[in-house]
């Protein structure tokens, strides 16, 4: 397995970094912030299409079907999705008043969904 990657600045002496490495560990997860280069999503007609960090259409049904899983809702504006299924973020996106919102993996510290 890779090695889990923390923010930069943080030196992994606290206990909450060790903490936070251990689950990564043991879920199998990277940890991963949206100024990684992602999937996009634009509006194309009626629904949406999504473009890899070389501005490059996502085709790839496994890639699709995970995007769809995560359940954006479509009013989100400024989408942001990772593109490695393993990251403990999958998606952030603004709401209609402008507020960040996080989608994480369901695996990372029980803390699944929107927040």
């Amino acid at each position: 397995m890779d090695r889990t990657t923390l923010p930069s600045g943080t030196s992994g002496s606290s206990g909450t970094d060790e903490s936070q490495r251990r689950v990564l560990r043991e879920a199998g997860l990277r940890y991963v912030d949206d100024s990684a280069p992602g999937i996009t999503r634009r509006r194309h007609g009626g629904a949406f299409a999504y473009f890899d960090a070389s501005g490059k259409r996502v085709r790839d049904v496994a890639t699709l079907a995970r995007i769809a899983a995560l359940a954006i809702p479509p009013a989100y504006e400024a989408v942001w999705i990772c593109a490695n299924s393993a990251g403990h973020l999958q998606a952030t996106g603004r709401d209609a008043r402008g507020r960040k919102q996080y989608v994480y993996h369901p695996d990372w510290g029980g803390t699944a969904g929107f927040r």
